[in-house]
């Protein structure tokens, strides 16, 4: 393809067309509209650009413009003869610019919308019992309904003698041991960066990944709740008490925002639902052994 030296933008444009390339990536698309475009992004049923009518062909030696108006002119009675405007057949890079940009604007919806965000998806499954997600039960045996059934802002029940583990992109990684049951909260647009997770009763472990730097994880219990910054936890959900493990790094745990500990790893913070003092206590030998093998299922997770 030739360069050419007579089609330039002035400086103006140039800057008119990059703050509107730049304003692009601050557009929301709703959830129809990503969903759409995923779809025909990935099946290649994006539509095309219209064909440009086909021109007349012109005798040796005369321009497309003359031939159409002479084939025309052979249907009708004579008439003076009239000039014919041609549309330029190679638009300047001007023009191509500003055309581009509806086009540009969808693919950056696509990257940066709808391909951008990690899904939640499941990772492991061990042992044999049900699995209900949303309302659906489902064999843990089943493999390919369970990894239909993982969403964003789901309610989990999972059945006694049951492990699984779900990850989401480099982020994190969860893991609980039946009978657990959990809610993984749909995440906010506004707070894009925080994630949360309720416990209802049960063991849920959490790991955080290479990308969650930046981020922060709350998991909640009916006792108070866990802030998380980026390392290995487990907590323990009963009717009388919720007990937060840290393996790993430093969680702040408390019932609310005047009463957080920094719980430091090799410690755990014990929460009452009579309303007791709460004790920061090192971890027991069995919660330790159940998140070092929790780390153990999940060691190349993130490789």
């Amino acid at each position: 393809m030739s360069e050419r030296d007579d089609i330039h933008l002035t400086p103006e444009e140039e800057q008119r067309i990059q703050a509107s390339v730049r304003a692009l990536g601050e557009v929301r698309a709703d959830d129809a509209f990503r969903a759409r475009l995923r779809e025909q992004f990935l099946s290649g049923t994006i539509p095309a650009a219209a064909e440009p009518a086909p021109e007349i062909a012109a005798p040796d030696g005369a321009s497309p413009g003359l031939a159409a108006a002479e084939a025309e002119a052979a249907l009708e009675p004579a008439s003076p003869p009239q000039i014919v405007a041609l549309p330029s057949r190679r638009p300047g890079r001007r023009a191509w610019a500003l055309a581009a940009l509806p086009a540009l604007a969808a693919v950056l919806a696509f990257v940066f919308l709808g391909g951008g965000e990690p899904e939640w998806r499941l990772q492991g499954v061990r042992g044999d019992g049900r699995v209900v997600i949303a309302g659906q039960a489902v064999d843990a045996s089943a493999r390919t309904d369970l990894s239909r059934l993982v969403t964003d802002g789901a309610r989990y029940e999972v059945g006694e003698g049951v492990e699984m583990d779900l990850v989401l992109g480099d982020i994190m990684v969860v893991g609980v041991h039946g009978p657990t049951t959990f809610e993984l909260a749909a995440r906010d647009a506004a707070a894009p960066d925080r994630f949360e997770a309720r416990v209802e009763g049960g063991e849920f472990r959490f790991k955080s990944g290479p990308a969650f730097r930046g981020h922060e994880m709350v998991i909640r219990t009916s006792e108070g709740d866990a802030h998380i910054t980026g390392t290995t936890v487990a907590v323990y959900k009963d009717p009388d008490v919720t007990c937060v493990c840290v393996l790993e790094g430093t969680a702040r745990i408390g019932r609310d925002g005047e009463h957080m500990d920094a719980v430091p790893a090799g410690m755990r913070k014990v929460m009452f639902a009579d309303g007791s003092a709460p004790k920061v206590i090192p971890i027991e030998p069995g919660h330790r052994d159940g998140l070092i093998e929790f780390e153990g299922y999940n060691r190349d997770t993130f490789r």
